[in-house]
């Protein structure tokens, strides 16, 4: 799942700060640091351990580290001062340099311009005007609130989560909202756990479920080592080969987009590439920036589509595909539909109204096992 917070600038967040703070709290080692994985970096941390997934995802973002002694302390209660340091991490917030309206007289100097960047996007507030409840423990009430308002997730007309002590708290609608995102469970009694101080596994999983999944890597032209050719004065020749494009075949539909305009390559036989000979209006540079996007149709063979095979004489079959099979694929009635075996075409099925299907009732130079494994195409 993945939700969008409200000032989501960039995603993986590298971060001068320790994701913890306070006298006890610092990156394990010099070693953990080199650490990939939150397994390597704790000496209280394996694979095994319950919420790994989401503590070695943060840990390896950069938002959450250990304490002093190497250990990451699963069950241990999260500060307040903590939680806002790890959210503001997450969400890639700039500190605030003016403090002026800055009003909280029990945080320190370091967390002020976190704490409140936090405070101008509606993501954390105190109990008052002055008090942040900077050393206070986070609960579980509270962690659903943040996280609500720092992804905006949708909080009406949302159903009443089952927790048995739902309305034990006035913030009821904050955990609504992030039960019914699958943002976060209860306990085994069927308890929120109102009141309750979140644990640091608890608070790694919830935060690490509602982050934004990443965005993959882009392949640019210049990536896929396309190339860039003038043929006139302002107009180019963009070409790439078919072999640079990973998991591409002829079939695919393969796009070239520099800013806001889309340019289609088309599958050239002679060049085995794919290319626009007469693309225009751009720079070279432009070109060569531009995001290659490769889309290739699942391949489905005759079993797949539930085909049926039959022997009619010997080494012949008749071979049909039910037209509702075909139909959800987007093929009509007046299409041909194609059998191929590896780069040969072996048959052409086309619609037979008695049956409803696409047929071909004889063919033959195949196995039943070769032509239930043909892959079928139609145009």
């Amino acid at each position: 799942m993945a939700f969008q917070p409200k000032s989501y600038r960039k995603f993986v967040v590298a971060s001068a700060s320790a994701a913890l703070v306070g006298a006890a709290v610092a990156p394990a080692s010099a070693g953990a640091a080199e650490a990939t994985t939150a397994a390597d970096a704790f000496s209280d941390v394996t694979v095994d351990t319950p919420h790994y997934e989401h503590i070695n995802a943060l840990y390896q973002k950069g938002i959450i580290s250990g304490f002093e002694d190497g250990e990451f302390k699963r069950d241990e209660y999260v500060p307040r001062s903590q939680a806002a340091e790890m959210i503001f991490n997450a969400l890639g917030l700039e500190e605030v340099d003016d403090l002026s309206s800055f009003t909280f007289t029990d945080v320190n100097d370091r967390l002020k311009g976190e704490i409140q960047a936090l405070v101008n996007e509606e993501v954390f507030d105190g109990h008052s005007e002055t008090d942040f409840g900077y050393g206070e423990n986070l609960t579980r009430e509270q962690m659903a609130k943040i996280i609500a308002e720092a992804f905006d997730l949708p909080q009406k007309n949302v159903p009443d989560a089952d927790f048995t002590d739902l309305m034990d708290t006035k913030l009821y609608p904050f955990i609504n909202a992030v039960a019914a995102a699958g943002v976060v469970d209860g306990y085994e009694d069927g308890s929120f756990g109102v009141g309750d101080p979140i644990k640091r596994g608890d608070f790694a999983k919830m935060l690490h479920n509602v982050l934004p999944d990443p965005v993959p890597p882009q392949d640019t032209l210049e990536d896929v080592e396309g190339s860039v050719d003038s043929t006139l004065p302002g107009v180019y020749s963009v070409t790439i080969p078919l072999t640079n494009l990973k998991d591409a075949t002829k079939d695919s539909m393969v796009t070239l987009t520099v800013g806001d305009e889309t340019i289609e390559l088309a599958y050239d036989e002679e060049l085995d590439a794919f290319a626009d000979f007469q693309v225009s209006g751009y720079e070279v540079e432009e070109l060569k920036a531009g995001i290659v996007d490769v889309e290739t149709p699942e391949v489905k063979t005759v079993a797949d589509l539930n085909g049926g095979i039959n022997s009619t004489l010997p080494g012949v079959f008749t071979v049909d595909i039910s037209f509702n099979e075909l139909q959800a694929e987007g093929v009509a009635k007046e299409d041909t539909v194609t059998l191929m075996i590896g780069e040969d075409s072996v048959a052409e099925l086309t619609y037979d109204e008695e049956l409803d299907a696409f047929a071909n009732f004889q063919v033959s130079g195949y196995s039943e096992e070769e032509l239930m494994g043909a892959t079928v195409t139609s145009n």
